[in-house]
Protein backbone atom coordinates (compact mmCIF):
# COMPACT_ATOMS: atom_id res chain seq x y z
CA UNK A 1 0.00 0.00 0.00
CA UNK A 2 1.37 3.44 -0.68
CA UNK A 3 1.04 6.72 1.30
CA UNK A 4 1.60 9.66 0.32
CA UNK A 5 2.23 12.28 2.86
CA UNK A 6 1.67 15.92 2.16
CA UNK A 7 3.18 18.81 4.71
CA UNK A 8 0.17 21.31 5.54
CA UNK A 9 1.39 24.95 4.70
CA UNK A 10 -1.65 26.79 5.80
CA UNK A 11 -4.62 25.64 7.76
CA UNK A 12 -6.53 23.67 5.60
CA UNK A 13 -4.08 23.53 2.87
CA UNK A 14 -1.73 21.52 1.51
CA UNK A 15 -1.25 23.02 -1.20
CA UNK A 16 2.58 23.48 -2.31
CA UNK A 17 3.45 21.51 0.91
CA UNK A 18 6.24 18.81 0.31
CA UNK A 19 5.19 15.84 0.01
CA UNK A 20 6.77 11.84 0.44
CA UNK A 21 5.06 8.82 -0.19
CA UNK A 22 5.78 5.46 1.53
CA UNK A 23 5.31 1.83 0.33
CA UNK A 24 3.67 0.07 3.50
CA UNK A 25 4.19 -3.92 2.76
CA UNK A 26 1.90 -7.31 4.36
CA UNK A 27 3.60 -7.22 7.87
CA UNK A 28 3.73 -3.46 8.41
CA UNK A 29 -0.07 -3.27 7.65
CA UNK A 30 -0.02 -5.55 10.60
CA UNK A 31 1.86 -3.69 12.26
CA UNK A 32 -1.13 -0.45 11.68
CA UNK A 33 -3.87 -3.09 12.62
CA UNK A 34 -2.08 -4.13 15.75
CA UNK A 35 -1.94 -0.24 16.85
CA UNK A 36 -5.56 0.28 16.40
CA UNK A 37 -6.86 -3.14 17.81
CA UNK A 38 -4.42 -3.57 21.00
CA UNK A 39 -3.37 -0.21 21.69
CA UNK A 40 0.58 -0.92 21.23
CA UNK A 41 3.16 1.60 19.72
CA UNK A 42 5.24 0.42 16.63
CA UNK A 43 8.60 1.35 14.99
CA UNK A 44 9.24 0.50 11.44
CA UNK A 45 12.19 1.23 9.71
CA UNK A 46 12.43 1.36 5.64
CA UNK A 47 16.27 1.99 4.09
CA UNK A 48 16.79 2.72 0.26
CA UNK A 49 20.22 3.87 -1.73
CA UNK A 50 18.40 7.42 -1.28
CA UNK A 51 18.49 7.67 2.20
CA UNK A 52 16.16 5.93 5.67
CA UNK A 53 12.81 6.57 7.31
CA UNK A 54 11.38 5.77 10.52
CA UNK A 55 7.96 5.68 10.80
CA UNK A 56 6.31 5.46 14.44
CA UNK A 57 3.16 4.36 14.96
CA UNK A 58 1.48 4.75 18.32
CA UNK A 59 -1.80 5.13 20.15
CA UNK A 60 -3.08 8.47 21.18
CA UNK A 61 -4.78 8.84 24.78
CA UNK A 62 -6.36 12.50 26.18
CA UNK A 63 -7.23 12.89 29.71
CA UNK A 64 -11.00 13.02 30.17
CA UNK A 65 -12.48 16.66 31.91
CA UNK A 66 -15.01 14.91 33.80
CA UNK A 67 -13.39 12.08 35.38
CA UNK A 68 -9.86 12.64 35.02
CA UNK A 69 -9.07 9.28 33.35
CA UNK A 70 -7.18 8.48 30.35
CA UNK A 71 -9.00 7.59 27.56
CA UNK A 72 -7.75 6.14 24.39
CA UNK A 73 -8.92 8.67 21.31
CA UNK A 74 -7.35 7.21 18.33
CA UNK A 75 -3.40 7.12 17.23
CA UNK A 76 -0.43 9.06 15.38
CA UNK A 77 1.47 8.02 13.00
CA UNK A 78 4.83 10.27 12.63
CA UNK A 79 7.23 9.66 8.99
CA UNK A 80 10.88 11.32 9.17
CA UNK A 81 12.58 10.48 6.51
CA UNK A 82 16.65 11.18 6.53
CA UNK A 83 18.35 11.43 2.63
CA UNK A 84 21.70 10.87 2.71
CA UNK A 85 21.61 14.34 0.86
CA UNK A 86 23.49 16.98 3.20
CA UNK A 87 22.00 19.28 1.16
CA UNK A 88 18.41 18.67 1.23
CA UNK A 89 16.46 19.86 4.34
CA UNK A 90 14.81 17.26 6.63
CA UNK A 91 11.24 17.41 6.96
CA UNK A 92 8.82 15.27 8.69
CA UNK A 93 5.25 14.43 9.33
CA UNK A 94 2.77 13.99 11.81
CA UNK A 95 -1.02 12.76 11.75
CA UNK A 96 -3.48 12.29 14.54
CA UNK A 97 -6.49 10.16 13.68
CA UNK A 98 -9.10 9.92 16.05
CA UNK A 99 -11.37 6.60 17.07
CA UNK A 100 -13.56 7.04 14.62
CA UNK A 101 -10.88 7.81 11.73
CA UNK A 102 -8.99 4.77 13.16
CA UNK A 103 -11.94 2.70 12.64
CA UNK A 104 -12.46 3.56 9.33
CA UNK A 105 -8.67 3.17 8.72
CA UNK A 106 -9.14 -0.24 9.93
CA UNK A 107 -11.41 -1.39 7.41
CA UNK A 108 -9.59 -0.20 5.02
CA UNK A 109 -6.40 -2.18 5.99
CA UNK A 110 -8.39 -5.17 6.20
CA UNK A 111 -9.92 -4.58 2.49
CA UNK A 112 -5.92 -3.73 1.25
CA UNK A 113 -4.84 -7.02 2.73
CA UNK A 114 -7.37 -8.81 1.51
CA UNK A 115 -6.84 -8.06 -1.76
CA UNK A 116 -2.91 -8.89 -1.43
CA UNK A 117 -3.56 -12.42 -0.47
CA UNK A 118 -6.01 -12.79 -3.45
CA UNK A 119 -3.20 -11.92 -5.62
CA UNK A 120 -0.92 -14.08 -3.55
CA UNK A 121 -3.27 -16.85 -3.80
CA UNK A 122 -4.12 -16.40 -7.93
CA UNK A 123 0.06 -15.72 -8.56
CA UNK A 124 0.43 -19.69 -6.61
CA UNK A 125 -2.52 -21.08 -8.10
CA UNK A 126 -1.65 -20.00 -11.98
CA UNK A 127 2.08 -21.37 -11.00
CA UNK A 128 0.38 -24.95 -9.85
CA UNK A 129 -1.53 -24.98 -12.49
CA UNK A 130 1.56 -24.73 -14.97
CA UNK A 131 3.82 -27.17 -12.60
CA UNK A 132 0.98 -29.76 -12.99
CA UNK A 133 0.51 -29.06 -16.84
CA UNK A 134 3.85 -29.08 -17.68
CA UNK A 135 4.32 -31.76 -15.49
CA UNK A 136 1.90 -34.17 -17.30
CA UNK A 137 2.19 -32.81 -20.39
CA UNK A 138 5.58 -33.99 -21.15
CA UNK A 139 5.65 -37.14 -22.99
CA UNK A 140 6.85 -40.44 -21.56
CA UNK A 141 10.94 -41.23 -22.02
CA UNK A 142 11.59 -43.80 -24.00
CA UNK A 143 14.01 -46.31 -23.19
CA UNK A 144 17.07 -46.80 -25.84
CA UNK A 145 18.94 -49.54 -23.52
CA UNK A 146 17.44 -52.50 -22.32
CA UNK A 147 16.52 -53.07 -18.89
CA UNK A 148 18.85 -53.69 -16.21
CA UNK A 149 17.74 -56.78 -13.99
CA UNK A 150 16.93 -55.75 -10.59
CA UNK A 151 20.42 -56.93 -8.90
CA UNK A 152 22.28 -55.06 -11.48
CA UNK A 153 20.34 -51.75 -10.45
CA UNK A 154 23.09 -49.58 -8.47
CA UNK A 155 22.26 -48.09 -5.34
CA UNK A 156 22.96 -44.94 -5.97
CA UNK A 157 19.92 -44.14 -9.14
CA UNK A 158 16.64 -43.71 -7.84
CA UNK A 159 13.95 -46.42 -7.62
CA UNK A 160 10.91 -44.38 -8.29
CA UNK A 161 12.47 -42.58 -11.32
Amino acid sequence: MYVNFIKQTAEKSFKGGKQFAVSFGIAELGSWLNVIERNVSRKLFHQSEKGNTSIELKPYSRIDKETQEKIKDGFTISVNPRSNSETEERTSFSFWFSADEARAIKEYLQFVLSHFYQAIYAADKKRAENYIKNKTSQPAKEQTSPQKDESEQNDEEDPFA
